[in-house]
């Protein structure tokens, strides 16, 4: 038997599997927050009482990681943001919390994605760092006291695949459609935290002159929000956090000691934003007269919907089910099919 797990590490969310078997594998979440303690967690083997976020090191320095991460954050944190994040430091925190609630000692296939933006510049580099060895508090502590307060991860292979094509392997195959769309030219819209990519593949082989990325994912719409309610708003994570939440689900929410309903206040401005976003996509697309399928994916693809609907009139606009999750179930699939071709 071998193991695969994947991991989706976006600027907003850390996705992960935990289980293998066709169709049948769980898929998790945390926030994409590592901040450094101020002091260290001094709990045993760096986890605290609830076990819902860890202490993990990378290079030296120590990182809180986890579901409940949030919680370890100092007034100064925010989610970084750069083209070097898959390289970073705090990218690597991440994906040893996402090993930690594995709990498994050996994967046999590693799948992890990019953005479009930095797929070839980074692939290689992160192949390399995340071949091998990754140390981590022991997740079985709990249950054991006596077990060790470390466990290592050895990860055997490694595979990088551009973020959006885990969406469409996650929409094709249990539908039964993989054969009829590998036939036909499928543009995926991926909206993450930091980027919105695009797609535009014929089955799952990339046109790369009409395939791109773009730094307008719900982290610019968001911040845009933010600067239009002024005062440095936008440097405060806890204040974006609540932009979000507003934009998302239509409740109203207290900033400043205020109670604002965002949409009805800011909605225009988080329009604008989207739009700006869309018009990329759409210079760098072309003419959509060639474009089968369309699918809208990606923890940011609720917000995208209205407008994206707008931006491609009269075409069906497929919002995949429960999208935080698309990319990761596929990359689960895709690697699934590599290590059983590796083990034949």
């Amino acid at each position: 038997m071998t193991t695969t797990r994947a991991i989706d590490v976006g600027h907003g969310n850390t996705k992960f599997t935990t289980a293998d078997g066709e169709f049948e594998f769980g898929c998790k979440v945390f926030p994409s927050i590592a901040p450094q303690p101020r002091n260290s967690l001094g709990m045993t083997g760096g986890v605290l009482s609830a076990g819902e976020f860890i202490e993990v090191e990378i290079d030296g320095a120590s990182y809180v990681v986890g579901r409940d991460s949030e919680t370890a954050e100092s007034s100064s944190t925010m989610r970084l943001m750069d083209a070097e994040y898959s390289l970073s430091n705090i990218y690597m925190a991440l994906v040893r919390g996402a090993l930690y609630y594995m709990k498994t000692p050996k994967i046999d296939m590693l799948v992890l994605g990019l953005p479009l933006t930095t797929f070839e510049s980074h692939r290689e580099k992160l192949r390399e760092r995340m071949v091998g060895g990754h140390t981590i508090p022991n997740p079985h502590l709990k249950a054991n006291p006596g077990a060790p307060a470390k466990m290592s991860v050895q990860v055997a292979n490694v595979r990088i695949l551009p973020q959006p094509v885990g969406a469409f392997f996650n929409y094709s195959v249990p539908r039964r459609l993989y054969n009829q769309m590998s036939a036909q030219k499928n543009l995926i819209l991926d909206v993450g935290h930091g980027t919105f990519d695009w797609f535009l593949a014929k089955g799952n082989s990339p046109i790369p002159g009409r395939s791109d990325g773009y730094n307008g994912g719900v982290s610019k719409i968001v911040t845009s929000v933010a600067d239009a309610m002024g005062q440095g708003k936008k440097n405060n994570m806890g204040v974006l956090e609540r932009i979000d939440l507003a934009l998302r689900t239509g409740q109203k929410v207290h900033i400043s000691g205020e109670e604002i309903d965002i949409n009805g206040r800011y909605g225009k401005v988080a329009e604008n934003a989207i739009r700006e976003s869309l018009a990329a996509m759409l210079k760098s697309v072309g003419n959509m007269d060639d474009v089968d399928n369309i699918i809208l994916t990606g923890g940011g693809a609720t917000l995208f919907k209205k407008e994206t609907e707008k931006a491609i009139p009269n075409r069906k606009i497929i919002l995949d089910d429960d999208p935080i999750f698309s990319n990761v179930r596929g990359f689960q699939m895709v690697g699934e099919q590599w290590a059983a071709n590796l083990a034949s």
